[in-house]
């Protein structure tokens, strides 16, 4: 069943009134859509904008139709980077729904702070289609060539799974708002939706993989182009031309192809407690593609994944993640163009 516009507006001045009651904002809310802030003397009424996804274009086009004069706030359950910039050069306040608030009344009042997330059961649309693998491995599929829409049959045969699976997802992903109408990615905002997902179980080992047992770890160092451990994260990131000083004796963190090689790889070559001690890290990646295609790099020792795999683990530092992102723009493969 299908929300209408009403409830729709209505949700998002719920999830605002929460959000402006959490900071201790004062307003006033004359109706179930209507809401009217008040910064000190003043009350200043609300124009609200709820959407699903918020991207760029679609920030833009909002802002080009508004009427300036007025207090414009946009809600949505995911509002891209991309889109976050526009807004705040309009003076549009937005809340995304994942926590955090962003408004701004006149020259003197602005309020930027992370608040409780308001997604939940039965509001959360935006986020159902990448929890399941086939929308995972689609987001994966058209990240790593944006300009071109992916071939389900292809990327069906890659991730293993059904071309209808694939083909559902697909749909999914494009009422939602995370894909345009043919299946290619929108911006920053599928990049970040892909993030969320991206949650591989890292394992720390107490020593690092070597060359006399490359065999027995199925390290398979020597070709590219068959599936084996593929350098992940920092060094990955390194090797692709991002700018991250590190020591010599940096651990190295590696994607591995099956749940048997990470067995393997932590009966042989141990696992520790103290992750600070860690010698290298393991862990499967969500999408077989990190490791099925590797690349061989100047002044690296490893093959290493795809720049966008490394750039997703990177993407999961909040801390150091948004500044690295920023100022790296990979150099290669042949297709990809920086979606971050």
């Amino acid at each position: 069943m299908r929300t209408t516009r009403h409830d729709q507006d209505a949700a998002a001045v719920d999830d605002l009134d929460a959000a402006l009651r959490e900071l201790g904002v004062p307003f006033d809310r004359p109706s179930d859509v209507d809401l009217v802030i008040r910064p000190g003397r003043g009350r200043v009424p609300v124009a609200l904008h709820s959407v699903a996804v918020a991207s760029a274009s679609s920030v833009a086009g909002s802002i080009s139709d508004a009427t300036p004069s007025k207090l414009h706030v946009l809600v949505a359950d995911r509002i891209s980077r991309d889109a976050r910039a526009l807004l705040d050069a309009a003076g549009w306040g937005w809340l995304d729904r994942r926590g955090e608030l962003s408004l701004r009344v006149g020259d003197d009042y602005l309020i930027r702070s992370q608040v409780t997330p308001r997604l939940g059961p039965g509001r959360d649309r935006a986020r159902g289609p990448i929890r399941s693998r086939a929308g995972v491995a689609y987001l994966a599929a058209a990240l790593e060539r944006p300009d071109e829409t992916p071939v389900l049959r292809e990327v069906a045969r890659r991730a293993g799974l059904s071309h209808v699976a694939l083909s559902n997802a697909r749909a999914s992903l494009i009422d939602t708002g995370l894909l345009d109408d043919d299946g290619r990615p929108l911006e920053s905002v599928t990049f970040d939706a892909l993030t969320e997902s991206w949650t591989p179980d890292v394992v720390p080992l107490a020593v690092a993989p070597q060359p006399a047992a490359a065999e027995i770890l199925g390290l398979r160092a020597d070709d590219p182009t068959a599936s084996g451990w593929a350098l992940t994260d920092t060094l990955g990131a390194i090797a692709w031309g991002a700018h991250i000083t590190v020591t010599a004796d940096y651990p190295p963190d590696f994607y591995v192809p099956t749940r048997r090689d990470l067995d393997r790889a932590v009966h042989l070559l141990g696992r520790v407690d103290d992750f600070t001690e860690r010698a290298a890290t393991v862990a499967v990646a969500p999408v077989p593609f990190a490791t099925d295609c590797r690349y061989r790099m100047p002044d690296t020792e490893w093959l290493v994944t795809h720049p966008l795999y490394a750039a997703l683990v990177i993407a999961r530092d909040r801390a150091r993640g948004p500044e690295i992102l920023a100022a790296w723009t990979p150099f290669g493969p042949e297709g990809f163009r920086r979606s971050w």
